[in-house]
């Protein structure tokens, strides 16, 4: 595998290193390689850029979606419309989500949630911000044993939590 340096502290490239578990040598070879925005398979150059990407988390209630990641320091955006918003948003230093309604014939399992994992350079910070904001509890997020600060053995520091729709989010540094 060859590793570029990027902007990320926790890159693909220096968990592999690491040995982190979700590698797989076997498969080396047979996946796309790129060396920063040309990929290896085409010789051609890409010359569209990608300024952001924008997730969009699905809810049951936006209104109280909103409301939980205000108390995460996020900012109302937009909405649809004034009174129970189907699609808002919310952004928070430069990170902006989408928050789309869904009704709940549309919902698999309860469990069966993305997880959305945020960089930050201190994570014990956000961790006693959202502590003393309401988003979290001082326990942490009960159901993961990432629920409070803690050093991972990929060599990360992480925290998890749950939205109220379930949606997985972690907020993380490389601690190499």
């Amino acid at each position: 595998m060859t590793c570029m340096e990027g902007p990320l502290p926790a890159s693909p490239c220096r968990l592999a290193e690491r040995g982190w578990p979700g590698r797989r040598p076997e498969l080396a070879e047979t996946r796309p390689r790129s060396r920063g925005n040309v990929s290896l398979h085409h010789e051609k150059m890409m010359t569209t850029i990608l300024e952001a990407v924008q997730p969009v988390l699905a809810s049951r209630d936006v209104e109280a979606s909103i409301t939980f990641y205000e108390r995460l320091g996020f900012s109302e955006t937009f909405r649809d419309q004034a009174d129970g918003p189907r699609y808002a948003g919310v952004a928070r230093d430069g990170v902006e989500l989408h928050l789309q309604w869904h009704d709940e014939t549309q919902w698999a399992a309860s469990i069966d949630r993305p997880v959305y994992r945020f960089v930050v350079r201190d994570v014990d910070a956000p961790f006693a911000e959202f502590v003393e904001t309401g988003g979290v509890g001082e326990d942490g997020s009960p159901g993961s044993p990432w629920g409070r600060p803690g050093d991972t053995p990929w060599g990360t520091r992480e925290f998890h939590l749950r939205d109220p729709d379930g949606n997985g989010l972690h907020f993380y540094r490389d601690r190499g």
